[in-house]
Parts: C-alpha cells; sequence; structure tokens
C-alpha cells in the first residue's frame, strides 16, 4: 500500500539531498579546450508542450538564432512524433521520451542521447479521497502519452504498489491540462510537472494530494534526455557540442541567478502566469534540477536502462554505449569547464 505525502513543501531536505548526491563531487579547474566552428547552423529542434523543463532550450534557441543560427523548433503535440522525426532524420534534435529513446535504439534506429535536459520533477496527484495506489483502480487516470515518460512511472508505481488494479487511462498532453482538468473535476489523478504540482497545492491543497513524488524516489532515471539523429550529429559534432555548450551556460545562469532566470521564463514562455513564475523558479534553483555538467553520468545511465528494462519498455540487452554519447557533451565542458 502506498501512504500519500501529507503536505507539499519546496524545497523538501530529502529531495534536495537525493539530488545533490546525484550530482557527485566537484571536478578540479582545468584550462579550457580551444573553441570550435560549428559545421551547420541550420538544423531543426523539436519540441513537445513548451514549460519550464525546456526554458533553457528555448533560451539557447533564441540567443543562437540572435547570433546568426537559423534554428526552427516546430511543436508537436505527440513525444512520439518527436522521436520519429528525428529518427527519421525530419528533424536533427529533441528532448524528452527516455523510453522511448532506448526502444529506438534498441531497434536499430540512429539516435543517440548527449546530455540530460532536465533532472525527474515528477509527481503524481490525485483528488483528495484517494489516498493509496489501489484506491486508483477504476480512476480517470490522465497520462500524456502511452509511451511518456511519466506513464512509465506512473505504470511502474502501480505495478509495485497495488498490482492487478486497472485505471482509466486517459490520454491528456501537458502537464499544465492535466493540472487544469484536475480543477475541473474532468480527471481524478494525474502525474504532473514541479511548476503545476507547486500551483496546485497552492490553489486547491485542500482538493487534491501527492500520491508519490518519483523526483524523490527516482531521482537517477534519465526520462527527459536530449537527444540527437546520430548520423546528422556524427556529420555535425561541433554543432552538437556548441549547442550543448550554450544550453549550459543558461542552466548555470539560471542556477545563479533568479531574476535572469525569471525573465527568461518571461520572454520565452510568453503565456506564463507572472504569479506562478517566482515559486517554480526558487523550487528549480534549489533543488538544482538544471544539472551544470549536463548529467547522463555513467551510474545514471545504467540506471535508466534497468528501470525501463524492468518496466517491459526495452528487451534486456542494451548497453549504455549503445544509446549514450558523452562525446559532445564532454567536448563542451572542456571548452567551458565542469562545475
Amino acid at each position: 500500500m502506498s501512504r500519500r505525502s501529507s503536505s507539499w513543501s519546496v524545497p523538501r531536505a530529502g529531495a534536495v539531498a537525493l539530488l545533490v548526491a546525484a550530482l557527485g563531487s566537484p571536478v578540479a579547474a582545468q584550462s579550457p579546450a580551444a573553441p570550435v566552428t560549428p559545421e551547420t547552423t541550420s538544423f531543426q529542434l523539436a519540441i513537445g508542450g513548451p514549460g519550464l523543463s525546456t526554458v533553457g532550450i528555448l533560451a539557447t534557441v533564441a540567443d543562437l538564432n540572435q547570433q546568426g543560427w537559423q534554428i526552427e523548433t516546430p511543436e508537436l503535440s505527440a513525444g512520439e512524433l518527436q522521436l520519429q522525426g528525428v529518427a527519421s532524420g525530419q528533424f536533427q534534435m529533441s528532448s524528452g521520451q527516455g523510453p522511448g529513446v532506448l526502444l529506438a535504439v534498441q531497434q536499430g534506429l540512429p539516435v543517440k542521447i548527449p546530455m540530460s535536459r532536465i533532472k525527474n520533477e515528477w509527481t503524481l496527484y490525485s483528488k483528495s479521497e484517494i489516498t493509496e495506489c489501489a484506491q486508483l483502480d477504476g480512476s480517470r487516470l490522465a497520462i500524456h502519452s502511452e509511451g511518456s515518460p511519466a506513464t512509465f512511472m506512473v505504470r511502474d508505481w502501480i505495478a509495485q504498489n497495488c498490482p492487478g488494479i486497472t485505471p482509466n487511462y486517459i490520454i491528456l498532453p501537458g502537464s499544465e491540462n492535466r493540472y487544469a482538468a484536475l480543477l475541473a473535476g474532468e480527471i481524478d489523478a494525474s502525474p504532473i510537472e514541479l511548476p503545476d504540482a507547486i500551483a496546485l497545492e497552492a490553489e486547491a491543497g485542500d482538493r487534491f494530494g501527492r500520491l508519490t513524488s518519483f523526483a524523490e524516489t527516482l531521482p537517477d532515471l534519465l526520462l527527459t534526455p536530449i537527444y540527437v539523429n546520430s548520423d546528422w550529429a556524427a556529420a555535425n559534432p561541433n554543432t552538437v557540442s556548441v549547442f550543448l555548450e550554450e544550453l549550459l551556460q543558461q542552466h548555470r545562469k539560471f542556477n545563479a541567478d533568479a531574476e535572469y532566470f525569471k525573465a527568461r521564463v518571461l520572454e520565452v514562455l510568453p503565456a506564463t502566469d507572472p504569479a506562478r513564475v517566482d515559486a517554480s523558479v526558487a523550487a528549480y534553483r534549489e533543488l538544482e534540477m538544471y544539472d551544470p555538467n549536463g548529467g547522463i553520468a555513467p551510474e545514471q545511465q545504467q540506471f535508466t536502462i534497468d528501470f525501463v528494462t524492468n518496466a517491459g519498455g526495452i528487451e534486456p540487452g542494451l548497453a549504455p554505449e549503445q544509446a549514450f554519447d558523452r562525446t559532445y557533451l564532454d567536448a563542451a565542458l572542456d571548452r567551458i569547464g565542469r562545475q
């Protein structure tokens, strides 16, 4: 049986400890490597539902395009379409869909993970009448898609805590849309991202509660990686590493400067409610959701593969080097240093 957490607290000491531990020990300073010239500055980066976790990507694209790059960001409603587009070469880069990327690699498709977009920020919320896992049986449980990272975590949590139940799964893309559906009484439970969890607690904490926090229980799970078409990346290694370098610089600025982070949120996500930004930015910075070194440490790679394998997302036997390629990230870190 699963016991509901008593309340949402940002930041939670346990979550902070787990997430900080994932960073590892500081790395000694080293001389930066020489700058490199991108092979191309024109490509397509597919975006799913824009949100706080994609602010770094959107800000990087905006800044590079101001410098003369030509990065297009087609927005797609389903992560599976992003992945199909990258694998086919229609798009060159995207993010999210960690389990799907691993499956695509296992199927021989040309995709690789060079960096993590953000750490695990997902929580599972339900209306207050549902206080344990078994009570989700027959409930309206909204998910982004069948192959989304949060869906894998929800299904695994149910399998571990209340096997045999059958929620009524409803496809509803976008954490912000599921947050709104919870408030409207249209669904009974859903996985939602950190900003929506904060807002839900503030606006209707008496009507909803947290069943579990995947951010706390699965901090090393790499479910929202940056991924690339590996054939394109191999032909344009400097382009990939320079983009990752700029993205890392954005993430480091977010971690260091709350006002800068807030300004970029309002710039690249103009529809964001300003009243929600301060609390979300504070939580992201306190929990260091943006890894200053890009994540995908070897132990995180193996943990992610093991989790997705055990959850039935891929067949056993996938090796980390088949799915992950740190070459581009390490080249970027050699230029800007490690923190």
